[in-house]
């Protein structure tokens, strides 16, 4: 490529970066104009709705239960139908064992995702049967505990259905080591796989660190709309901050040990 043709090309990204950026700059400032007629009336129409907060337990406990059944049932379903394979498997046909692996990664899929919504469900919980309970009524506490009992006994099925695929992976696989109950569980099983498994997980790992950059850059836009429109403070753009500031120091702190030959 020519000075001039990466010179032509490197114009033309920094315009389209300049353009980006201004119709950020606009689209934001038009939000945020916006926002406040729209909120006005929002509350307009929100003003003579009651709040069904009897509705509003019943539907926490029940999603809350619902999601985590599902998600466990789920995660069983494959775990028992890569065991049933693997009790099969000759030891030697790759392919089948592909499809094994296959099936403890769609077993281990699910633990994730539904210990990700988890965390927003047992927060609606608590809000629903603390903060907009009557006082003295005791039915919003006892939803509540349920909620508990759902997800710390969830948390427990999963690390338990977890322990199992890894367990399993380990029997397919005897050159993998760690425990999930140790806390250099992450570091033992990196270092037990080869450098192709090693190099998939280094881009996952990366991909995921751009989503989620990506992610904090929405939420963040979303805090600051929701602090200047609806009353929401100063805590959520403070802890998406928080969570961008920790990634990039986290990620620099990496890259310097990696350069020096650390692990």
């Amino acid at each position: 490529m020519s000075k001039d043709t990466k010179k032509k090309t490197d114009k033309q990204i920094f315009r389209r970066w300049v353009a980006i950026m201004v119709l950020a700059f606009v689209g934001g400032a038009l939000g945020g104009f916006f926002s406040v007629p729209a909120l006005e009336m929002i509350e307009k129409i929100t003003s003579g709705m009651e709040i069904n907060t009897e509705l509003l337990w019943n539907l926490s406990l029940g999603i809350f239960l619902a999601v985590n059944v599902i998600g466990i049932f789920i995660t069983y379903y494959f775990y028992r139908k890569a065991k049933n394979m693997t009790e099969c498997w000759d030891g030697e046909n790759e392919e089948e064992l592909d499809v094994i692996e296959d099936k403890l990664d769609y077993a281990l899929l699910p633990i994730s995702i539904v210990t990700s919504c988890n965390y927003f469900l047992f927060a609606v919980a608590a809000y629903v049967g603390l903060v907009l309970r009557d006082e003295g009524d005791i039915l919003p506490l006892i939803i509540t505990m349920l909620d508990v009992v759902i997800f710390l006994g969830s948390s427990f099925i999963f690390v338990a259905l977890q322990k199992k695929c890894v367990d399993l992976t380990k029997k397919l696989n005897p050159e993998k080591k760690g425990n999930i109950f140790d806390k250099n569980f992450s570091k033992e099983w990196l270092a037990s796989c080869d450098e192709a498994q090693q190099l998939i997980i280094y881009k996952a790992s990366f991909k995921a660190y751009q989503n989620v950059g990506a992610a904090c850059q929405i939420l963040w836009i979303l805090s600051l709309v929701g602090m200047l429109s609806f009353d929401a403070g100063l805590l959520p753009t403070f802890c998406v901050s928080a969570i961008i500031l920790v990634m990039q120091v986290s990620y620099y702190r990496e890259c310097k040990k990696l350069e020096r030959g650390k692990k």
